[in-house]
């Protein structure tokens, strides 16, 4: 696969690599921040990014971690370097800049901003619908075809240097020529620009719809409308080389579909609490959740207990148990309660997609008086046979704490050889084995970092400036001139640890 991506002067210019950095603000899917706060006015990096880019910019193949996702599959989340980040960013941008409006719409974009809500209310909008078919990809983005998405951008914005040299990129990045990273927010419009095709085939077929990224909702006016739609639905995914997901297409009646919407009357939800969320979730937005620190009244907190005590019985996790879930949890870290602890083993288990929200939860909670039960209840959890993704998350958990433990220490250090774990896990272990006071000796942590990919040396650093071992002065002298590395070498432990969250 191709390994080294060149621009022309021209290519070049068209890059803001310095408006980049804001939008190569890690995804969800990754926990540490070290790399990118790094980056923030660092013009040495964008100057040695730029000079790279037009001598020869190296192209490494991303390292792969399997996520979690509600349906118990899998998604392949792609961790890159911060700068590989800037570059991909600044791509990106100089496209997504070129597209007409008209020809592609960008999901939570535009001047009424089209939330998720908006688009599962469509269907109640239009008049004489009496089924609406529910559809999306199988596997969208790993399926996303280079080629393809370059002449689709070709043909959008005339920038064929800067779409080609995304597509250089994606390839080298993905090491095959099809799939875009998951993870960085870069992503996300590069997705709707290739949905847009089938979307606009779509269209053409006569139908209305409301698209969401790779969701759709089709309201129709008869039984014989849902097969005709799912048809055409089918036909526009293949031209762009994809397919509808089987176990996600539903076509019910629009009374069925509108009593789903209702949450606070969804039958599928038991128990007064959950009924109770349910009906104040119907004045939030979908993706909002931060509950700010005290920002819970008692009442809610008593609420969001309950709400986890009958979801813990429940054997089905579906879209609306983990809104409820995740939105008890933001309740309970701005209370600082430990209620959530209780849970922790079956959160774990049966919401393994939502471990960032169990993350954010836990470092709350590890900042108050439960500091030690909290850090204990994270060990206890790191025993069992949890995913490397969420070992890596519970790492960079332990990694917050405010007060160092040795139990912690002792579980962290074992956690950075483990070959068996990603690199960002293995990263996060170092951080949280530096807060806790303890690095492994210089030969054998040396070894770590000099086999170490590129999106983990970062971390890897910060750990070192954190811990201020005997060894950290040779340590930092011989780590190159990488700008990145060395503009974290230039602060202070205090400044450094606040990176990690």
């Amino acid at each position: 696969m191709v390994d080294l991506l060149q621009l022309d002067e021209a290519t070049l210019a068209n890059l803001d690599l310095d408006g980049a950095v804001d939008g190569s603000r890690p995804g969800n899917l990754f926990p540490s921040g070290v790399a990118w706060v790094a980056s923030q006015q660092n013009p040495r990096l964008l100057r040695v990014v730029a000079a790279e880019l037009a001598r020869g910019y190296r192209l490494r193949p991303a390292e792969i971690v399997r996520v979690p996702k509600l349906d118990r599959t899998t998604r392949p989340a792609a961790d890159i370097p911060q700068r590989d980040q800037l570059v991909y960013t600044a791509l990106v941008s100089a496209l997504r800049k070129e597209v007409p409006d008209a020809y592609v719409e960008f999901t939570g974009e535009g001047e009424d901003g089209h939330t998720y809500r908006d688009f599962e209310e469509y269907p109640l909008t239009v008049d004489g619908t009496t089924h609406v078919l529910e559809a999306d990809a199988a596997a969208f983005y790993q399926f996303i075809d280079h080629d393809r998405l370059g002449y689709e951008l070709i043909g959008l914005t005339g920038m064929a240097a800067e779409a080609e040299a995304l597509v250089t990129a994606l390839e080298g990045w993905m090491d095959r020529p099809r799939g875009l990273p998951q993870g960085p927010r870069a992503s996300q419009p590069l997705a709707d620009i290739y949905m847009s095709a089938a979307a606009r085939s779509f269209a053409r077929a006569g139908f209305a719809f409301s698209r969401f990224s790779d969701d759709f909702r089709i309201p129709v006016g008869s039984w014989a409308d849902v097969r005709r739609a799912q048809m055409a639905l089918e036909e526009a995914f293949y031209e762009i080389g994809l397919a509808v997901a089987p176990g996600k297409l539903r076509s019910p009646r629009i009374a069925t579909y509108q009593r789903w919407l209702e949450r606070a009357n969804d039958p599928r939800i038991t128990g007064a609490s959950s009924r109770a969320a349910l009906a104040a979730m119907e004045g939030e937005e979908y993706f909002s959740g931060g509950w700010e620190p005290g920002a819970a009244s008692p009442e809610q907190v008593e609420t969001a207990a309950a709400v986890l005590h009958e979801q813990m019985d429940e054997l089905t996790v579906t879209v609306t148990t983990t809104r409820l879930v995740r939105r008890s949890l933001g309740i309970l870290a701005a209370a600082r309660s430990n209620e959530g602890l209780t849970f922790l083993s079956h959160l774990l288990s049966h919401y393994a997609h939502l471990t960032p929200a169990v993350s954010a939860y836990l470092a709350a909670i590890l900042q108050g008086r439960t500091e030690t039960a909290a850090s204990r209840a994270v060990i206890r959890q790191l025993q069992p046979a949890r995913t490397s993704w969420q070992v890596g998350w519970l790492m960079h958990t332990l990694s917050l704490a405010s007060k160092p433990r040795d139990e912690v220490a002792e579980e962290a250090t074992s956690r950075i050889f483990d070959d068996s774990l990603p690199w960002f896990a293995r990263a996060a272990a170092a951080r949280a084995a530096a807060v806790h006071g303890e690095l492994p000796p210089l030969d054998d942590y040396f070894g770590v970092f000099e086999r170490a990919s590129d999106a983990a040396r970062p971390d890897l650093v910060a750990a070192v400036v954190v811990a201020d071992p005997t060894w950290k002065a040779r340590f930092l002298t011989g780590i190159g001139t990488d700008p990145l590395l060395r503009d974290i070498t230039e602060y202070g432990a205090d400044v450094v640890r606040q990176w990690f969250s």
